[in-house]
């Protein structure tokens, strides 16, 4: 489990939602691409936080980051990260999302 969200591990659950619900087959390849042209640009105010549920503690981070798209010559997968993106606003990213963990507010902002 991890408490930083790294772009790959972040994406790698939308886009096996994404899959899913959609039947489209973007697969592991998207997730390499990720992991090569996305990068954490930016952290403000991160920590981690406890979340008490049931009988266990469960750690999560809380803080803002920002994800730099560095090759936007696959426009494509550029495209395709930006839905995935909004998708993470409805249905979050990581463990326990159905308990309020995950949670994931957008804010795009041009250079």
């Amino acid at each position: 489990m991890e408490v930083f969200p790294q772009p790959r591990t972040a994406v790698a659950g939308l886009r096996s939602r994404w899959d899913r619900w959609t039947g489209q087959s973007w697969g592991r390849e998207f997730e390499e691409w990720v992991e090569r042209n996305v990068v954490v640009g930016r952290i403000e105010g991160w920590r981690t936080q406890p979340f008490r549920y049931r009988k266990q503690t469960y750690v999560g981070g809380l803080g803002t980051l920002e994800y730099r798209l560095v090759d936007m010559r696959d426009a494509a997968a550029a495209a395709h990260l930006h839905r995935l993106l909004h998708l993470a606003f409805y249905t979050g990213i990581g463990y326990k999302t159905t308990h309020g963990l995950g949670q994931v507010r957008l804010r795009f902002d041009s250079d």
